[in-house]
């Protein structure tokens, strides 16, 4: 069955946010953890909860993104969960610049809080 190539994700197995990964077009999702990259069925990746599509990718790219996920099993992902997190690892084998919406929205309310702590000393 034919599935597009896209940056997907679904809710974390611990903690706040989402985990992501990207749906090659043959059901299987590539992903990094901390003990590296994995390439699973999407049953796997989900793990019974819903998954969402973030970005679909352009199905001209899905070689390229192939070839970026090789080159990602070949060359250990040196996980970093501030620089090179799961959202980080999506977005780079999509062909994007590598990018953490979740982790820059968890800073910005840090500053916030600490801006108003600050400003109510």
């Amino acid at each position: 069955m034919f599935s597009p190539t896209r940056i997907i994700a679904r809710p974390k197995d611990t903690g706040l946010g989402d985990h992501w990964g990207v749906q090659l077009f043959n059901q299987l999702v590539a992903h990094v953890t901390p003990e590296g990259v994995h390439v699973v069925p999407l049953a796997e990746f989900a793990k019974n909860r819903p998954v969402k599509e973030i970005k679909r990718i352009d199905p001209h790219q899905a070689g390229h993104v192939y070839a970026r996920v090789e080159a990602s099993r070949r060359n250990p992902w040196a996980y970093d969960l501030l620089e090179r997190n799961c959202e980080h690892y999506a977005t780079t084998v999509a062909g994007d610049v590598p990018d953490s919406p979740q982790v820059k929205g968890f800073l910005f309310v840090l500053l916030g809080v600490g801006l108003i702590w600050a400003l109510h000393q």
